[in-house]
């Protein structure tokens, strides 16, 4: 490939599979290709929030001091269609895209790609692609043209440079009755709530009741803070 292209950079796009990760694949790579160098890197990393740093800083580390380029990130909005799933899962997929993004540019990495721009509608896709339900929704932008929550964000750090790192820390929004950004821990033994009426600051809390539990833990809220070790 390099003879045919001449001075126009070269890459392999990576990402996991079911045996081995993305990083694992980069390392395969580069020793592959120690006699022909690539000119960058290209990762693509679907990975979980909490692991988001340490996933690219390990693939940084793989191949400096060639450039690394994260080609692709992503998280589906996708939801089951209970009252409120759908702002909850927007919400999610923003949270998720703005925390890849404050990793990169914490580790001095270029934006990661997200993927994909709109939505896709089912006939846009060939069946021979076994797309799952997931599959349709990691758009930026709905079906209808409207942006979601995450394209907001994305435009946002790409005009301002600036990352906003909120989590819905204060429980102040909430759809369909639960906490925006927060996620359900044991949600099968308790009720869990949001609530309007009672705050520590500004004008909401969340609210636990009727809880019990096991060996392996309690019920409980959680999250991915955006500034994650």
């Amino acid at each position: 490939v390099k003879a045919l292209v001449g001075t126009i950079p070269v890459t392999i796009s990576v990402t996991a599979d079911t045996q081995f990760s993305a990083v694992q694949e980069l390392q395969a790579l580069k020793a592959a290709l120690v006699t022909t160098p690539l000119d960058f890197y290209d990762v693509h990393l679907y990975t979980t929030p909490g692991t988001a740093y340490a996933d690219m800083a390990q693939a940084q580390a793989v191949t400096a001091p060639t450039p690394l380029f994260v080609g692709e990130v992503g998280l589906s909005s996708y939801s089951s269609g209970a009252p409120g799933s759908q702002a909850l899962a927007e919400a999610q997929q923003d949270q998720y895209l703005r925390t890849v993004e404050w990793a990169a540019e914490a580790l001095g990495l270029p934006a990661p790609a997200p993927w994909i721009f709109q939505d896709f509608t089912a006939a846009g896709v060939p069946p021979q692609a076994s797309l799952l339900p997931s599959g349709y929704d990691y758009g930026l932008l709905r079906l209808d043209g409207s942006t979601k929550p995450a394209g907001a964000s994305l435009a946002s750090i790409f005009a301002t440079g600036t990352t906003t790192t909120d989590f819905n820390n204060g429980f102040e929004s909430a759809a369909g009755g639960l906490p925006t950004n927060w996620q359900e821990y044991h949600a099968s033994e308790g009720t869990f709530a949001w609530d309007p009426t009672v705050s520590h600051t500004g004008q909401a809390s969340v609210r636990l009741s009727q809880t019990g539990g096991d060996l392996s833990g309690t019920p409980a809220f959680y999250t991915t803070p955006v500034i994650s070790p």
